[in-house]
């Protein structure tokens, strides 16, 4: 495993205090991005079958938020390189069955999230923090602001392990550290758009969390 900064610069070694265990992504073995289509695909619904499309990959801006998502799924138990490679493999060209006769097919461009956290609370670098997050939901504030954690899991149901959520408080301090984000800016996704994410387990921690990520800047 690479040893990696949030600004993913720090040479292999054990980790310090300083510093937070990423798989990068070309240890992970991820596909370059689709940064943009060379023939942009139109974004259509065709009866109960929807098409999502990100045609071009935004760059970040200035990172103000930074938001909590789950991936609203059961944890997947494959080793986290796995994981991630399939994952990625889904975002470029997937389908979505919502169990009531409405499918979508999803094409992005790479991962939607810039870190992921799989069930054994193991972190892999995802979308590139040189590129906006992606999400199918309105964002109350420019999408470009935000820098997104996803937890494997479907928080509504049950809440994160341990491991994930000593994880996520590691990366959020990292991140906030890094983009000097104020600590209430820290947030869950359904606080910037209508959805139930990160699932109301998760939320419930939220300010628990927060406080970690507090008391870790003040050493």
């Amino acid at each position: 495993m690479r040893v990696l900064s949030v600004a993913m610069m720090v040479a292999a070694g054990a980790a310090s205090a300083g510093e937070v265990d990423i798989l990068a992504r070309e240890v992970w073995g991820a596909r370059p991005p689709i940064v943009e289509r060379a023939e942009p695909i139109e974004n259509v619904t065709r009866g109960t079958r929807r098409l999502s499309v990100e045609n071009v990959m935004p760059e970040i801006g200035q990172v103000q938020f930074l938001t909590v998502h789950h991936t609203g799924r059961r944890a997947s138990t494959r080793a986290l390189a796995d994981n991630l490679r399939q994952f990625q493999a889904q975002m470029f060209s997937y389908e979505i069955d919502y169990g009531n006769g409405t499918r979508k097919k999803v094409m992005l461009g790479d991962l939607p999230y810039h870190f992921f956290i799989d069930g054994a609370g193991q972190i892999g670098e995802g979308r590139e923090t040189r590129f906006a997050p992606y999400s199918n939901t309105q964002y109350a504030t420019p999408i470009q602001q935000h820098v997104t954690v996803v937890l494997d899991g479907n928080f509504e149901r049950k809440p994160p392990s341990a491991a994930q959520v000593d994880a996520l408080v590691a990366v959020l301090t990292h991140l906030a550290d890094h983009y000097d984000v104020p600590v209430a800016h820290i947030q869950g996704h359904k606080h910037v758009a209508q959805t139930l994410c990160p699932g109301k387990h998760l939320e419930a921690l939220l300010p628990d969390i927060r406080a970690r990520v507090q008391a870790g800047l003040s050493r």
